[in-house]
């Protein structure tokens, strides 16, 4: 009987429960690394240090390929679970959402992670399992902030438009 019930009762949405808490929590570090409606500036600093872990751990853990967190263990428990593409595709929105935050923050900030962050945002370029909005996130982030911290001529700009459009194309 017990295992008939297990049968009937489907597995909880863990990966959707994992994206949309990450994407709640990416939303309100945002916000509050905005200053919006905090008088408070260690709070923003705070904000501003958990905003930066987080992209960069969901931006590392995606270009690494590695499914979110807590799904690995799973998978060895229960061969049933799609394949580790399917998740990473799943988590997709939330890559998307990081690659945003990281355009929108500050140029202090920016610059100062850039150089932890480069590395994964070549890898990222790279990805077979990154979708369109990845890609055009990446490409946006690449052109509107890296870009101009490589030169400020025009040449450098096109340049770079055109071989990373193919990069991230041929994914």
């Amino acid at each position: 009987m017990s295992s008939l019930l297990r049968r009937c009762v489907p597995d909880p949405p863990l990966l959707r429960q994992e994206t949309e808490a990450c994407h709640t929590q990416l939303s309100l570090l945002l916000h509050l690394a905005s200053g919006a409606g905090c008088s408070e500036a260690e709070r923003v600093v705070e904000a501003q240090r958990r905003l930066e872990a987080l992209t960069f751990g969901v931006l590392e853990r995606f270009a690494n390929g590695a499914p979110p967190s807590g799904q690995q263990q799973q998978q060895q428990q229960q061969p049933a679970r799609p394949p580790a593409s399917t998740e990473l595709v799943a988590f997709a929105p939330l890559v998307t959402s990081a690659l945003k935050a990281l355009a929108a923050a500050g140029d202090g900030a920016f610059r100062r992670q850039l150089p932890d962050l480069f590395p994964v945002l070549a890898r990222l370029v790279q990805c077979d399992h990154a979708t369109p909005d990845v890609q055009r996130a990446l490409s946006d982030l690449l052109m509107g902030r890296v870009g101009p911290l490589l030169g400020s001529g025009d040449a450098v700009t096109q340049a770079g438009s055109g071989a990373l459009l193919a990069a991230t194309s041929c994914g």
